[in-house]
């Protein structure tokens, strides 16, 4: 079990990008960790230009990284 979600308040709409991008790489390519698809997610949206600073640095995964999905 894990969460990965804000800490803090940040714009709503950087976050579901961020999620979506989680979601496509866990359950559409698969294959990865838990925390190989977050950073994989958060990279994607640092170098995409479609969040901020502010929503990165609110993100927390709770649990284990080399967590799989099943």
């Amino acid at each position: 079990m894990a969460f990965w979600g804000s800490t803090s308040l940040v714009a709503p709409a950087p976050q579901e990008e961020v999620y979506r991008e989680l979601v496509r790489l866990l359950f559409v390519e698969g294959g990865r960790t838990l925390g190989e698809a977050v950073t994989e997610a958060e990279l994607l949206a640092w170098t995409g230009g479609w969040a901020d600073e502010d929503v990165l640095r609110a993100w927390v995964l709770l649990g284990d990284p080399a967590s799989r999905l099943r």
